[in-house]
């Protein structure tokens, strides 16, 4: 787990670099412990992006969440990849292979274009005419979707530690494949990560029934997993957000 958010929060420590403002790494767990509290009662963990970058100053927060949405869209990207290769491993689906396309051709638009997707909409929406969204770099943007892939990596390899002890050998490469369509298909939950809790287990059940492993201990993985990426830092974050309590009551 430490090393799971302290890869997210030098990824965040960069963002707020590349928009001026120095953050130390003590402030950065701490702005992505927030994030994390966040996104624990927000639909689709969509507050934290926006936590994180309050919590680091009130300023420019439009601009630290443009870069923000980078990691967001990279994280798409790596998950449909990722699942492509894992059902294509097994057996040849047309439905979700052309799903798959479809959501990956457009998530690489808007990995490569997202500030003229952004402009065009705000022609026609008159509320994003009050946030301007900085333009990133292709390096910026590859500097980004780089950390967003080790913390993939990262959060694959904890599923994987934990698995691989009520599995056998021969079913390890089967894990990681239904590990990697584990992280697809919660991709598409609304839900906060309080009650997200319930869906994982549903889905984790689904993917992982080939590998003959027992549902107590299906669930037990994802519970600890839960617990220690979720569920811990959420608290932190909690913690953190009472100190800061007047403050956002003030703000506008």
């Amino acid at each position: 787990m430490p090393i799971n958010w302290f890869v997210e929060a030098i990824k965040w420590k960069y963002i707020c670099k590349k928009h001026q403002l120095e953050v130390s790494i003590s402030d950065a767990y701490a702005s992505v412990f927030f994030g994390a509290c966040a996104g624990f009662v927000s639909p689709g963990r969509w507050g934290e992006p926006l936590a994180r970058a309050y919590y680091v100053g009130r300023e420019k927060i439009s601009q630290k969440f443009s870069l923000s949405l980078i990691g967001i869209i990279s994280q798409w990207i790596i998950t449909i990849v990722f699942a492509m290769i894992a059902i294509l491993g097994n057996y040849y689906s047309n439905n979700f292979l052309v799903l798959s396309i479809g959501l990956l051709a457009f998530f690489i638009i808007l990995f490569l274009f997202y500030e003229k997707v952004y402009n065009l909409l705000a022609t026609k929406i008159s509320f994003l005419q009050r946030y301007k969204v900085d333009a990133s770099s292709i390096k910026d943007k590859m500097i980004v979707f780089f950390y967003t892939l080790l913390r993939y990596s990262i959060y694959t390899i904890q599923y994987i530690i934990l698995i691989s002890l009520f599995i056998k050998e021969d079913k390890l490469i089967a894990s990681i494949q239904s590990t990697f369509l584990l992280f697809f298909y919660q991709s598409f939950s609304p839900l906060p990560g309080v009650v997200d809790y319930a869906f994982k287990n549903n889905i984790a059940l689904y993917v992982y029934k080939n590998l003959q492993i027992n549902s107590i201990e299906i669930l037990f993985v994802i519970f600890i997993i839960w617990l220690v990426n979720l569920v811990i830092p959420s608290i932190v974050g909690y913690v953190l957000f009472s100190k800061k309590i007047n403050e956002f009551w003030n703000s506008k």
